[in-house]
């Protein structure tokens, strides 16, 4: 991986490329408050890190209530 990145991108050191995203999500009955966004919406915070070949190498959902 660290020698893929150095090819494509001219980054050092790296093993992993890492994003995240708010994942829309309907209104849960309960602890609804936890779920809203600083835009008002109801959304779950994802997190997604992958290697240079776009391989998925892990993905996390916080929820926390």
């Amino acid at each position: 991986n660290k020698a893929h990145f150095i090819a494509i991108a001219g980054l050092p050191g790296v093993v992993g490329a890492i994003d995240g995203t708010h994942v829309q999500i309907i209104a849960p009955s309960e602890d609804e408050h936890a779920f809203v966004n600083r835009k008002k919406i109801h959304t779950i915070n994802m997190q997604v890190v992958f290697d240079a070949s776009y391989n998925i190498l892990d993905i996390v959902t916080n929820i926390v209530a």
